[in-house]
């Protein structure tokens, strides 16, 4: 696999176009992952606030 240094050459090849589309990849399932945590956090605090109500 090639480095960041390799893919940023003017002259691309196949290889860093994989490896840009695998950390595009990556760095999607970090956001959805991320907004999951948060998401569940938040339903967490709501869950604890209704129980508190009854």
């Amino acid at each position: 696999m090639l480095d960041g240094a390799q893919c940023r050459a003017p002259l691309r090849s196949a290889d860093c176009t994989s490896a840009r589309a695998v950390h595009e990849e990556q760095v999607m399932l970090d956001v959805i992952l991320v907004a999951g945590c948060v998401g569940f956090f938040i339903l967490s605090i709501a869950y604890a606030y209704g129980c508190d109500r009854l």
